[in-house]
């Protein structure tokens, strides 16, 4: 896929977000969950199999070692049954086992998310110490040492995940809830983070209340995109109660912001009188100001205004100046109204 894998999608990138990286392991667990679900032993997870999406969603691929084997509730069955290899750094420490050398179980998997998770949060740079031996030290206990920038609720997840007794290693199923649960709770207060989510569960799990939920938290916080979308939705009746009042409450924080699309459609709100009193020069300040960030739809409305004297003083020189800018930009209307004015005035 042209986004490339996890590997080179967080490889040597530190602006990648804390909430970006637990959104791909919440997907990457979840993928695993459902692989489990099918009694499929994936049995070489590592960042290099796991893809990004064309949203930027991870994908569990490579499954020419993969292995079905009846897999128990807890998925920590304590008799391997079916061949394995893999990326050492990646093996669990029973798979140095003379006697489990060629034999899988679902804790596997389970042992390579939590070096997964390490590899992700150190933006896929070395993991293990230059002076461990994998195949000599993992075996014997040994793990990669906690670093900054790790949730406490996260790396308590990953230790129990490399466990050394398999049967101790939760099954992915409480491994994918548990990851969502953590990505929630670090979102908390961050309204990035909470946009981001609401817009993952909007497109990816078309959980719409979830979504509202979310734009709503991003949006109390002055998300100014979140806020937008919350006046769109309500201007519609998009999965809430049609309410063109909290339409125009929305926009008008987003606007407020500088947020372009929000400074048009306030516009259009004020001069139409949708959920607010009608108020021509109000809303000639809003498609100006939108015009001015080179919003073609806004210009048009501008160049409108001063054309009619709507909300300003009449002044043509300046209506073709907002007329050609939209033009400029492929507005059709907007060249069609620079046409029919006059050469002079």
């Amino acid at each position: 896929m042209k986004n490339g894998t996890l590997k080179s999608h967080l490889g040597g990138s530190s602006h990648r977000s804390l909430n970006e990286k637990l959104c791909l392991m919440s997907e990457a667990a979840s993928g695993m969950a459902y692989l489990h679900s099918k009694s499929i032993i994936h049995a070489n997870l590592k960042s290099s199999n796991v893809l990004i999406g064309p949203s930027f969603e991870a994908l569990i691929c490579d499954f020419g070692m993969s292995r079905i084997k009846e897999i128990s509730s807890s998925s920590t069955s304590r008799t391997p049954a079916t061949p394995m290899d893999g990326t050492l750094m990646y093996k669990a420490p029973e798979m140095f086992q003379a006697t489990n050398l060629k034999r899988a179980s679902p804790a596997i998997d389970v042992y390579a998310f939590a070096i997964l998770c390490c590899e992700a949060l150190k933006n896929c740079s070395a993991i293990f110490l230059a002076t461990q031996k994998i195949e000599r030290d993992v075996p014997n206990g040994t793990r990669p040492r906690r670093f900054d920038g790790v949730p406490d609720p996260l790396w308590a997840l990953i230790t129990e995940c490399w466990d050394q007794d398999p049967t101790k290693r939760p099954a992915f199923e409480v491994v994918s809830s548990r990851v969502s649960a953590i990505r929630y709770e670090a979102a908390a207060g961050d309204p990035e983070a909470q946009f981001t989510i609401g817009k993952s569960v909007y497109f990816d799990a078309k959980s719409y209340p979830d979504a509202f939920e979310w734009y709503t938290k991003a949006a109390n916080q002055g998300h100014a995109q979140a806020q937008y979308i919350l006046s769109e939705w309500y201007h519609y009746g998009f999965f809430v109660t049609q309410d063109d009042a909290k339409a125009a409450e929305w926009c008008i924080k987003a606007a407020k912001q500088g947020h372009a699309k929000a400074q048009y459609k306030a516009g259009e709100y004020c001069e139409y009188s949708v959920g607010v009193t009608k108020d021509d020069a109000k809303a000639a300040e809003w498609y100006i100001m939108a015009a001015e960030q080179k919003y073609a739809k806004a210009q048009y409305k501008a160049g409108e205004c001063y054309k009619k004297s709507k909300g300003v003083m009449k002044n043509i020189e300046t209506a073709r100046y907002w007329y050609r800018m939209a033009a400029d930009q492929g507005y059709v209307s907007a060249q069609s109204a620079l046409d029919q004015l006059p050469d002079n005035q």
